[in-house]
């Protein structure tokens, strides 16, 4: 599913600024802040190496993972553009996550906007950050799926914990979501999910 938001924020960039989302993203975040493997990627081809990402078929709400999703690599992403076609490995979203908690982007009330919330589905939700309860306290970041992919960030709101959790199939089963939700918290706590806290 496309985020709407993204799109029209995209758009707004570009009227802006009178220059492309890719040129913008480019000079504002992926230079400055080091991002070696992070591209706008609107083609088909996603730069450098890269793990294939592989989308399992549905009947009627259930997924059938029995033959393992077909290879969606080579699909184009340009449909998604300002809500979608990012193209990231682990290292550059932690170094982007700690910029921005860490307050290296925006102002300080821009980041207290950011991170007002409300629930929705079991997290809370802000602009553009989504705040997540684990078994050691409150983490920040986002999540997102596209074309076979899954990626996940949590970070504590100094950026001195983080956590990124990549997938490359989607949507999961009901068992492999779980058991992903508890990578995620076991990954950022540093001990396995409802162990007991130090």
């Amino acid at each position: 599913m496309v985020r709407t938001n993204y799109v029209v924020l995209g758009l707004l960039v570009e009227s802006v600024t009178n220059t492309s989302l890719a040129r913008r993203l480019r000079e504002r975040l992926f230079e400055p802040l080091e991002l070696r493997d992070t591209a706008f990627v609107v083609g088909a081809r996603i730069p450098g190496p890269h793990a294939h990402g592989y989308v399992s078929p549905i009947h009627d709400g259930v997924v059938l993972a029995r033959d393992g999703g077909l290879d969606h690599t080579t699909d184009n992403a340009t449909w998604a553009w300002a809500a979608g076609a990012i193209v990231s490995d682990a290292g550059d979203l932690a170094r982007f996550y700690a910029a921005v908690l860490g307050g290296r982007l925006l102002p300080e009330r821009w980041m207290a906007a950011m991170q007002r919330t409300i629930p929705a589905g079991g997290l809370r939700y802000g602009l553009g950050l989504a705040a997540r309860r684990t078994p050691c306290g409150t983490a920040w970041g986002h999540t997102g799926d596209l074309l076979g992919y899954i990626a996940a960030v949590l970070s504590t709101r100094d950026a001195r914990r983080q956590a990124v959790v990549m997938v490359n199939s989607e949507p999961l089963t009901p068992d492999a979501e779980a058991a992903v939700r508890r990578l995620i918290d076991a990954a950022f706590c540093g001990r396995a999910a409802g162990s007991p806290g130090r």
